[in-house]
């Protein structure tokens, strides 16, 4: 018998276990292995002392094992499960999420612009005007490109405060995406 045969022995009497404490035991052996083959036991010398009730471990020279329950559990390949439910998540995104999200981020870009526009309604209405008018017609014309000015500087503040906290539930949506595929 060698080391994958005691090992596969020992996995078949495990089988009734839950499968996250079979990995734990599995790999306490395992360790327990590579520390006696690193003290210069052979792997028929560390078997035999497996296989007998009551050994110590100072006879194989390594340290006694600490409860198996406080082992890490040895990671599982979950490439599969990551593929599916990357295909899924993008499925999702595409069908349900994209366009929402170009809409929504339209619709920022578009008041954020009429803000800029709006703020520089002053300078457009110098350049429209000609000076021959009469005084009236520009103090109506002023007057109506600072409300506009106003309106553009309302517009901005709202601007300021919603597109950060837009992107920031945008990086939150990726992230959540992220430890989908992850498994977490």
């Amino acid at each position: 018998m060698n080391k994958d045969d005691f090992l596969r022995g020992l996995e078949l009497r495990l089988r009734g276990l839950p499968e996250d404490e079979q990995r734990r035991i599995q790999y306490v052996y395992e360790e327990l292995f590579r520390q006696a083959e690193a003290n210069g036991k052979s792997e028929q010398e560390i078997i035999a002392w497996l296989s007998q009730p009551n050994r110590g471990p100072e006879w194989m020279g390594v340290q006694a094992p600490p409860s198996y329950e406080s082992y890490p559990t040895p990671p599982q390949d979950n490439t599969a499960k990551a593929m599916l439910v990357s295909i899924a998540l993008g499925f999702f995104n595409l069908i349900f999420v994209l366009a929402p999200f170009l809409a929504i981020c339209g619709v920022l870009f578009a008041f954020s612009l009429t803000s800029v526009l709006l703020i520089a309604s002053p300078l457009f209405m110098l350049l429209g005007t000609g000076l021959d008018q009469s005084n009236t017609i520009l103090l109506v014309e002023l007057f109506g490109s600072l409300v506009l000015v106003g309106l553009g500087l309302l517009f901005g503040t709202a601007m300021m405060a919603i597109v950060p906290r837009f992107f920031r539930l945008t990086r939150t949506y990726i992230r959540a995406n992220k430890r989908l595929i992850k498994g977490e």
